[in-house]
């Protein structure tokens, strides 16, 4: 009897891996955006939905991969320039370019 068990206890321990992954929680939280200094809003969801996507495709491995995906992802944002030649120049061809 033991044998017509066993396929069927391997099927069960199959089973339970697969909930368990796919209900398994993101490694990324909004605490972590927040402390990155984003502002409460539809960006941090639309980001934390992009790195559960990415997890559960096996891309972010875990909690660590999805910090360094989030950190990648923060450094390709182009952060505006404020210095004061930039911004001078910026303001000085505001004043200078044509209205339409």
């Amino acid at each position: 009897d033991m044998l017509c068990a066993e396929p069927m206890v391997r099927a069960l321990a199959a089973a339970v891996e697969v909930v368990d992954f796919l209900s398994g929680h993101p490694d990324l939280r909004d605490k972590d955006l927040l402390n990155r200094g984003m502002t409460p809003g539809k960006e941090i969801g639309r980001i934390l939905k992009q790195a559960f996507a990415l997890q559960l495709d096996g891309e972010l491995a875990d909690r660590e991969a999805a910090v360094d995906w989030l950190g990648h992802k923060f450094s390709e944002q182009k952060k505006p320039d404020y210095s004061r030649n930039n911004y001078t120049e910026s303001c000085a061809s505001d004043l200078t370019s044509p209205k339409r």
